[in-house]
């Protein structure tokens, strides 16, 4: 067996017949030899002999059993390494590719070899070589180097990161673009596309016109696995900041449009996700917004697809794209003012589908802050609609839901409030979801009911609500974490003592004095300002006035006296609040 070795590393051809040599029964024994062989071949071995004795390498490295033992010699791996970066032989480093990536595959130990071995700079100064050559792209190693680069990087975020450095990234572009034959193309294509999962690689995927060669690869998919495959790409892709403003360029803006028209539906919806999230984009939003007739062009783009209702990725892509033009009032208004939008989104939230409703939803929320919006939203049933949300058992559309009608609330009370509490089970449903478990959820159903209360400023809006325990809710909100709920809750529960005796009383009954009390008792410890003492001061006064189950409570009256007492006159800021409330105090007596 040696001497089969020996001839054929010194005669042998490549690619050469090795059947002899890798036969399972005799595979540990050559490969022992071939080490052996490794020091006599590195030293002084000439370069046709370094060609068949590195081609064998590779063939062996195809059996699992041979990678750990030919992994395991440091001085074959420096000699593979310093192979492909001191050759100019386009076969011998080809061959020395193959070996590497051979070695690398499903091996883990030989990986962590390779990179300590310096075989990033290796395969980088390798590509250099082939690149700078005079004809690069006949150059036959080219699918063998994306093919170590591959298997050498596999998961191991480190070396990935490593690898991104050298600019391995750039390297792989280069090859995408002057592949020729099918697996040129297949391996380039993989491995590029296996660096999208490497965070700082995102960037140079896109820079240089690399944004151009994505949009190539997204354009050839044949298949719907390639189509799912480059979603996922250009999803992390899109959803890094630093890599949107390579893509604003008319050029490339006008690229990824005609691919929203392309025949085949997984490419077009790659396309449509892609133009609408590039709209988040100051730069890409300009280019495709600033100028008239490019606007007319975007907007018949994203109306066309809200259109498309039964591909509800285009529906997405069509409300997401609305959503990121309208971040500016100017956009909103002039969105809004466009003939049966706004009736479509809203009637998207009626389509049972969680991921179309809350595309939908987000939308909503940042075109209702404009009044003219709210109104037309509310025209059409779009309170109604977003019922259907808050009654949905998923977190995120309550949450959107409720921080919507919220928004409509604060822009057109009239045509809103009425609506949230024409039912006992909406007011209901609101303060259950004051309990959720999601804090997001309870922020906003809390605030939501606070503001039914301090914009309408309607006894028949307040009276519904407090028939349904909102003073308890108010209650709670007035102690929340949020520095923002608690003042929106001192504002109703200010208002709602006001109004009449049972506004009043209930909120004495949900044993709010205590808390409030408690709170005033803590304006020296916790240096509460005077503007916000003085509004519950207020809120005291009133409810002295006007809970009659309050003024009939002497126990509880001292207890106010005795803290307006001992807190209210240690500052001269405060004199003036605890008069007002020993006025209340000796009117009720």
């Amino acid at each position: 067996m040696e001497a089969k070795v020996t001839r054929f590393i010194e005669e042998g051809s490549v690619p050469g017949d090795v059947t002899d040599l890798v036969e399972p029964d005799t595979l540990d024994t050559v490969v022992s030899l071939v080490l052996d062989k490794v020091p006599s071949v590195a030293v002084s071995g000439s370069e046709a002999q370094s060609l068949t004795f590195v081609y064998l390498v590779a063939e062996l490295a195809k059996a699992e059993s041979a990678r750990t033992s030919l992994g395991a010699s440091k001085l074959l791996i420096a000699h593979l390494l310093k192979t492909i970066r001191d050759t100019d032989n386009m076969l011998l480093r080809h061959q020395a590719f193959r070996a590497i990536g051979n070695l690398c595959y499903e091996h883990e130990n030989n990986r962590k070899e390779f990179h300590e071995g310096g075989g990033v700079d290796a395969l980088q100064q390798a590509f250099t070589r082939m690149s700078v050559a005079e004809h690069p792209e006949e150059d036959v190693g080219k699918a063998a180097f994306a093919g170590a680069v591959m298997n050498m990087m596999n998961d191991a975020k480190e070396l990935a990161e490593d690898l991104v450095r050298a600019g391995v990234v750039s390297s792989l572009v280069w090859l995408v673009k002057h592949a020729e034959s099918d697996i040129e193309k297949a391996l380039s294509r993989n491995a590029l596309l296996h660096f999208a999962e490497i965070d700082s690689a995102l960037p140079e995927l896109t820079k240089d016109g690399n944004a151009m060669v994505l949009l190539d690869l997204l354009e050839a998919c044949e298949d719907e696995e390639e189509d799912i495959e480059m979603m996922q790409v250009f999803r992390k892709v899109i959803a890094v900041d630093e890599t949107l403003p390579f893509f604003a360029t008319e050029a490339v803006l006008e690229r990824v449009r005609g691919l929203t028209l392309h025949a085949r539906p997984g490419v077009s919806k790659v396309a449509a996700i892609t133009f609408s999230v590039l709209l988040a984009d100051d730069a890409c939003l300009g280019l495709c917004w600033n100028d008239p007739d490019k606007r007319r062009d975007t907007l018949a783009l994203l109306t066309s697809w809200l259109s498309d209702i039964e591909r509800h990725d285009m529906v997405v892509a069509g409300i997401t794209g609305v959503g990121n033009v309208c971040r500016s009032d100017a956009n909103a208004r002039l969105l809004g003012e466009t003939p049966g939008l706004l009736d479509s989104i809203v009637q998207l939230l009626h389509v049972n589908l969680s991921f179309v409703q809350h595309a939908a939803l987000g939308t909503l929320k940042n075109m209702v802050k404009l009044p003219a919006n709210a109104t037309a939203v509310a025209n059409a049933k779009g309170v109604e609609a977003l019922l259907i949300a808050v009654n949905d058992p998923q977190g995120p559309l309550q949450y959107l839901a409720c921080s919507t009608l919220r928004s409509l609330v604060m822009t057109c009370p009239a045509a809103t409030a009425p609506l949230l509490v024409d039912s006992a089970d909406t007011i209901r449903r609101l303060i259950h979801l004051t309990k959720s478990e999601t804090m997001p959820v309870q922020s906003e159903s809390m605030r939501l009911l606070a503001a039914l209360i301090k914009v309408p400023r309607s006894s028949a809006i307040m009276e519904p609500l407090v028939a349904e325990g909102v003073a308890a809710v108010l209650a709670r909100m007035f102690v929340a974490e949020h520095p923002q709920c608690q003042h929106e809750a001192t504002i109703a529960l200010a208002i709602l003592a006001s109004t009449s005796e049972t506004c009043a009383s209930t909120i004495v009954s949900a044993a709010f004095v205590d808390v409030l009390l408690t709170r005033i008792s803590q304006c020296e410890t916790q240096q509460i300002r005077v503007e916000v003492l003085s509004n519950y001061v207020t809120i005291l006064v009133q409810l002295i006035t006007n809970a009659p189950n309050l003024r009939e409570n002497q126990s509880k009256l001292q207890d106010i006296k005795q803290i307006a007492e001992q807190h209210l006159t240690t500052n001269p800021q405060y004199v003036a609040l605890q008069t007002s409330l020993a006025a209340a105090l000796q009117l009720s007596s």
